[in-house]
Order: C-alpha cells, then structure tokens, then sequence
C-alpha cells in the first residue's frame, strides 16, 4: 500500500515539474499595442540543440518554409499572370524549396522553382508575396525568432494568411485585419 501511494506521489510530482516547466503558449496579439508590447517581452525560442531557429538557416542551403502550427509548406501558384506564395492545401505537403542569401542585415529569398525562368524572387508587394526578377526586386526580409518559429519581415510587414480559404501570403503589420494569421516558420532542409 506504501509502494503504489509513494508511486502515485512521485507520478503527480512528476506531473507537477513537467507542467512548470512546458513553454508557456503565447497567445496571438489582436492589436497593435498587444502585437508591440509581446515583442517587446518575447525572448527568442530556442530550440533543445541550443540553436535559435533563425541559427539553423545557412545561407546557400534549400530549405522548406512551413508553417508550425498548420504545418503547410511555401509554395506559389499564379494569380492575375504572376506567381504569388501560398500556403501548401494540405499539411502533408511541404512545397517549394527556397534559398537564402545574405544581404545588409537580412536576406534575399529566392524559390528553387517558378513557373518562368529567372522570376523567382521573393518580392513583398501590396497584394502580397510575389515572385519576381532579382534585378526588380530589393525586398530584404528579415527574421527574427519567434515561439513557436520565426517570423519574416519586410518594411514593417510579416506575412500572414487567412485563417479559411486559399491561403495567399500577404504581408500586414502589427495591426492584423479580422481573420487572417501571423505565419511562424520553421526552415526544414530540402533533400
């Protein structure tokens, strides 16, 4: 009888400890003095290696972007005779690779495959995430980590994508529109 109480003991303790110590969820910010002050009093995540997850991403490696919480890939498809990003339709897809390139205090990001030779620039315009010519484009998208992945940003805009429907990247600010979701990345190496 001792032995199964002291069991149980140890079982909720246990529980007790692992509870304490679980991240804690960081709920989504719905204004912009809400969006501001969680950056303000994130701290990165760091991942058990060590390594935040902006640490992981090598310049010159192909990496799948997905997004942590749906798990759908980056990919394009064509609106109005121009390719723009997306989210993947399903969580088992992973999408199109992309590569990152170190420029000033960001990086260029450039798909491995477009439907048109030599248009395949991450190019952040108002209607979203378009992929165009490098020599047209001087989007330089930043990262900064982010529970439960990183962030990307451009000119004070992250990408982000409507919580139902086709799931076009566009970029917005603090200041999110009703029904669209701030996409956290995580950059998994392409075979």
């Amino acid at each position: 009888m001792r032995s199964i109480r002291h069991g149980l003991l140890t079982a909720a303790g246990c529980a007790a400890l692992a509870a304490l110590s679980a991240p804690a969820a960081i709920a989504q910010p719905t204004s912009a003095s809400q969006h501001t002050r969680a950056v303000e009093q994130a701290t990165p995540a760091v991942p058990p290696t060590g390594r935040t997850h902006t640490d992981a991403i090598v310049p010159g490696v192909p990496y799948h972007l997905v997004e942590t919480r749906t798990g759908r890939g980056v990919d394009f498809a064509a609106r109005a005779d121009e390719d723009y990003t997306l989210l993947a339709d399903s969580g088992d897809r992973r999408g199109t690779a992309v590569v990152f390139t170190k420029k000033g205090d960001g990086y260029t990001v450039t798909s491995t495959r477009s439907r048109r030779s030599g248009y395949d620039t991450w190019c952040a315009v108002d209607n979203g995430i378009r992929l165009a010519r490098k020599s047209e484009c001087a989007t330089v998208w930043r990262l900064s980590n982010w529970y439960p992945g990183f962030l990307l940003e451009a000119d004070g805009k992250y990408p982000t994508y409507p919580a139902k429907g086709r799931a076009w990247l566009e970029g917005h600010g603090v200041d999110l529109p009703a029904g669209r979701e701030f996409a956290y990345f995580k950059a998994v190496e392409a075979p």
